[in-house]
């Protein structure tokens, strides 16, 4: 009985130091989490006269640096706009907001990417929000197959007309508009946004699809 007693003894410390790390701590396969920069509490975006208002609130701030806003057209390819600088650390709730002055004509999708000052990031969850199409500034046809018209108004308020992929670089661009269309002859087949600017140095973007085939 003796003999037996202390093999189990024995068996209980083995398998106590088995469970625990070199300094006597006890291991654990669980890890933990990366800490978020921010802790976002909300994040809308809703419509003003002449664009998007972005407004986001956090509740705490560790080691934050700046919010980069980004855009999209159609949900896929992302196209930054800005950067709002973060409070850095804070424990108390934080209120923010940014402007989009080019929004486009139909869906427009939006969000935050969250960065920290060691360069780790995390993005917000997307936000969609819909621009019906105005009366004046309209392009047609749409999807189209090479010649761009403009409605009358736009054609004589017109100034120029550059086109851009949805990752906003500019591919084509025009001060040539009259009543007979732009030939797009050179923009390959694809989702594109058309930026208007007026003679009155305003401007307006739409979403355009060339489709050939």
């Amino acid at each position: 009985m003796r003999t037996l007693y202390l093999t189990s003894v024995l068996c209980s410390l083995f398998f106590a130091a088995r469970a625990q790390g070199p300094e006597g701590i006890l291991a654990t396969s669980q890890e933990q989490s990366p800490s978020l920069p921010v802790s976002l509490i909300s994040f809308d975006v809703r419509s003003e006269e002449n664009g998007i208002r972005l407004i986001w609130k956090t509740s705490e701030e560790i080691n934050s640096k700046y919010f980069e806003m980004q855009h999209s057209a159609d949900g896929k390819g992302w196209l930054s706009f800005g950067t709002v600088t973060s409070a850095g650390e804070s424990s108390i709730g934080r209120p923010y907001e940014f402007f989009h002055d080019k929004p486009v004509s139909g869906s427009n999708y939006y969000r935050l990417k969250m960065v920290d000052n060691d360069g780790s990031f995390a993005y917000s969850d997307i936000k969609q929000i819909k621009i019906s199409s105005p009366t004046h500034g309209r392009l047609f046809p749409n999807p189209n197959a090479g010649l761009l018209s403009l409605d009358h108004q736009t054609t004589s308020d017109a100034a120029s007309i550059e086109v851009f992929t949805l990752t906003g670089r500019s591919i084509f661009v025009t001060s040539m508009i009259s009543s007979d269309g732009i030939r797009l002859n050179n923009v390959p087949d694809g989702s594109y946004v058309v930026k208007v600017v007026k003679k009155d140095s305003s401007s307006f973007t739409r979403k355009l699809l060339v489709e050939r085939h």
